[in-house]
């Protein structure tokens, strides 16, 4: 690679040296200040053919590569998903040869590789953010917009349906609130940055942590899946959970419907007579293996079960990869235990105070699925049983990710406040075992969404 550079590199002295001013085109005789000015309206892609365009333009966006990459990443993704988005290309270059060789049992993941870049990069981002810690290429530039085009459409084709399905009917003589036929900005963004989190754990974990052959010392990568999913709020893995099921969901979708872009020069509709049905298990493996930009380019093309059923025949690695990208059956990595261990404290005081969000609705809902498994209160059940019919409807409907006066509105205004249950759950204890038997039927029900 080094002599292909110094061998490029050469050459454009030479062709730089046989070049004079007079031979130069009037645009490429103007001062840079003078180009910045012309060339502002522009988008990437027209810059990235200006600088193939000759040794003057090559040089003028080399040399002004990380201010114009970016300038395009603030311009095409908001503040509040920015972080998440330039860790993700970091941590996707980082895990280049993984991403399309991870089949391979013998790949086996960094573990101090991925400790450093929790520590090193996704904690200093996320806490707080600061882009001239990272030198923006063109390419990562790229990277980064094409990655946030399919986030912001899986973001909508996965919120739009769960908005008709919230508990509380909608007869057709009352008009419901504004707020519940609309997404707020705040709702928006946590689907984006619930997929980004997915394709971030998938990136950095393709294989199952728990299987220890496939690790010289497995404890240590769960230790650093443990240490990452730490980063996030419980309810961001819940939220996971969620846009997980939904791209299950919308992939099988998208295989009976044999819906595609009609207008993609290669798409061709074809009918199956006996077409390939995956599971959930077929389904998770392939989404953590191809991530999102993979199974959009499928579906664009209308090969998405062509695509899962040369993954399905190809066994050889399917016991190997995750079929869910997030780390924890229950809530337990969050909560704390008494010191032998035996028993759990659904007190979640220090999960408030580390984890602040500008409205309480999805803390409120993590809260009442934690809490409806385990205390006995009217207020989680007898004024919600009827209501909301238990979790399957809140995970039918989305419900993690709403603002609280849309969980009022559907809960007809009955909901406990996060106060109120924050203070049923500061003095319980329980032991271990209840715990995790408790947490299994809840959990059976929260992975439960079905897109009409």
């Amino acid at each position: 690679m080094s002599s292909f550079k110094s061998s490029a590199t050469k050459a454009l002295d030479r062709a730089q040296s046989r070049m004079s001013a007079d031979r130069c085109t009037a645009l490429e005789n103007l001062p840079n200040e003078i180009k910045d000015i012309i060339l502002k309206p522009c988008d990437l892609k027209t810059f990235i053919n200006l600088a193939l365009t000759g040794p003057v333009f090559y040089e003028y966006v080399k040399e002004d590569e990380n201010r114009i990459a970016t300038k395009f990443v603030n311009k095409s993704i908001i503040t509040k998903l920015r972080p998440l988005a330039i860790v993700r290309c970091l941590a996707q270059r980082m895990c280049q040869g993984r991403i399309l060789h991870r089949s391979e049992a013998k790949e086996a993941m960094d573990t101090a590789k991925v400790n450093s870049f929790v520590d090193g990069v996704l904690v200093p981002q996320l806490e707080k953010f600061d882009p001239t810690r990272v030198a923006l290429s063109i390419t990562m530039a790229v990277q980064i917009i094409s990655l946030r085009n399919d986030i912001d459409y899986y973001a909508l084709e996965l919120s739009k349906p769960t908005r008709r399905r919230g508990p509380r009917p909608v007869l057709r003589y009352h008009e419901p609130p504004s707020y519940h036929v609309f997404r707020t900005y705040r709702e928006t963004v946590r689907f984006s940055r619930a997929l980004y989190i997915l394709q971030l754990s998938c990136d950095l974990f393709p294989r199952d942590v728990s299987r220890p052959q496939l690790y010289e010392e497995p404890s240590r990568l769960g230790g650093a899946c443990a240490k990452f999913w730490g980063v996030f709020a419980p309810w961001e893995q819940l939220q996971v959970k969620c846009v997980q099921e939904m791209m299950h969901a919308h992939m099988q979708e998208m295989m009976h419907a044999h819906i595609a872009n009609k207008f993609h020069p290669d798409y061709e509709p074809k009918k199956q007579e006996n077409p390939f049905d995956p599971n959930t298990s077929v389904l998770g493996r392939f989404l953590v293996d191809q991530g999102l930009q993979a199974i959009r380019h499928y579906e664009r093309r209308g090969t998405i079960s062509e695509a899962l059923a040369k993954f399905n025949d190809d066994q050889s690695h399917m016991d190997n990869l995750r079929c869910e990208s997030w780390f924890s059956a229950d809530d337990k990595p969050w909560l704390k235990t008494s010191s032998d261990g035996a028993q759990v404290s659904l007190n979640v005081d220090h999960i408030f105070a580390k984890f602040q969000e500008e409205d309480s609705g999805p803390r409120d809902a993590w809260l009442y699925t934690l809490l409806s498994a385990y205390v006995n209160d009217a207020h989680l059940h007898d004024v919600f049983d009827h209501v909301l019919r238990r979790d399957t409807i809140w995970s039918h409907w989305g419900y993690v990710f709403w603002d609280r006066h849309r969980l009022d509105w559907n809960s007809n205004y009955t909901m406990a406040t996060g106060e109120a249950m924050r203070a049923m759950s500061s003095d319980v204890w329980m032991s271990k075992d209840r715990f995790k038997q408790s947490t299994k039927g809840k959990l059976e029900c929260v992975a439960t969404i079905i897109l009409l």
